[in-house]
C-alpha cells in the first residue's frame, strides 16, 4: 500500500474533483488518475517506439508525402485517422 502526503490545500480541489467525477472516495479518483496515465502511456508507447526504429530518411520521406497530400488537398479527415487507430 502506498500513502502520500498532499498539502491542505490541495484537499479540498481533490475532493471536489473526485465527487464531480462520481467516484465514493479520493482514494478511488486517484487510483482511476493513475490508471487513466498508465494508458496514456501505453498509447504513446505505440505510437513512438515504431518510429523510433524507422530510419531518419524514411521519417522525412513520410513527412514530405503527407505535407503534400495535406497542401493538395488529398489528405484524409482527422476523425477517420482517430476511428482507423482506435480499430487497431
Amino acid at each position: 500500500m502506498l500513502n502520500i502526503s498532499l498539502p491542505d490545500q490541495v484537499q479540498p480541489f481533490i475532493e471536489e474533483q473526485a465527487a464531480a467525477a462520481g467516484f465514493n472516495s479520493v482514494n478511488e479518483y486517484i487510483y482511476h488518475l493513475i490508471l487513466r496515465e498508465q494508458e496514456r502511456i501505453t498509447q504513446q508507447k505505440r505510437v513512438v517506439e515504431p518510429l523510433e526504429d524507422t530510419p531518419k530518411h524514411q521519417v522525412l520521406a513520410d513527412f514530405r508525402q503527407a505535407w503534400h497530400e495535406a497542401m493538395t488537398g488529398q489528405g484524409v479527415p482527422v476523425s477517420q485517422l482517430w476511428a482507423e487507430l482506435e480499430n487497431e
